[in-house]
Order: C-alpha cells, then structure tokens, then sequence
C-alpha cells in the first residue's frame, strides 16, 4: 500500500515537471493574426503568395514554386505602431531560415513588411496561383494611398 502512494506521488510530480517544461518550450504555432494568405502587388512579388499556417509558413508563386516550411519558433517583439515577428523555419531538408516582418493595421487592412523592404504584403483570402477564371481580385487602394500600397 505505501509503495502504491509513493509510486502515486512520484508520477505526479513528474506530471507535474512536464507539464511545466512544456509550458517553457518556445511556441512553434503560428499566432492567429499572422495565419492567412499574405499577396502584395509589388512588382517583383505581385505573382507570390505567402501563407501562413498554424505550423507552416509556405512560399509559393504561379510559375508553379512551392516552399513549404515548418515553424520552429517565433518571436515577437513591439517597434513604434507595429509589431516585430521573427519567424525561424525549416525546409524538408531541414535548412533552418528566419525572416523578420511588421505587422500592423491600416484603413485598407492588416500589413505585413519585411524588415528593410518597402513592400507591404495584405492579408487576403484569395489565392493567386488559382486559374485566372476562378481568381479574385485583390482589391484596389482607397484614393490617396501612398504609393507603397499593396493595393495600387
């Protein structure tokens, strides 16, 4: 009887100790307001996608180029107005990458820009790399947006 109590006790500690060292390990799961399809119409990107998955982040244009990649971590960090993701990823062949991007809110929705670049990206639900017949379009800036906008 005494030997089941101290066994008893000492699977609940070592519950106990898990549970806690699961609550310290970085989170590799995608917070909600990065997950979605991210578009822009950029010249050099404006036939790319980047989605954002619960666990993914893939990267993908209409030639057919498709990156899928694993979240490792993410981290998150405020600047001004906008809020800093480092986001580290890992290919299938297991070549760990990171990217840094603001995220912020306009009157023409949520924005991604990656550190050091120009290019916003806007959150959407339209896919790009979808046949042209069955394609939405993104849509267009409200008069006086600036010409970064990932809508004009």
């Amino acid at each position: 009887m005494k030997a089941s109590i101290k066994l008893q006790k000492y699977a609940a500690c070592l519950l106990i100790a898990m549970l806690a060292a699961c609550h310290l390990l970085p989170s590799r799961s995608a917070p909600e307001e990065l997950i979605r399809l991210w578009v822009t119409r950029a010249p050099t990107y404006k036939d790319c996608e980047i989605e954002i998955k619960p666990h993914l982040i893939i990267f993908r244009n209409e030639a057919g180029y498709v990156s899928i990649n694993y979240l490792k971590k993410i981290g998150k960090q405020k600047v001004a107005e906008k809020m800093l993701y480092s986001i580290f990823f890992e290919d299938k062949e297991g070549k760990e990458s990171k990217i840094q991007v603001y995220r912020f809110d306009t009157d023409y929705g949520s924005i991604l820009q990656f550190k050091h670049r120009d290019e916003e990206w806007i959150r959407t639900h339209t896919m790009l790399h979808t046949p042209p017949a069955e394609r939405k379009e993104i849509p267009q800036a409200k008069s006086g947006q600036g010409q970064n906008s990932p809508l004009t």
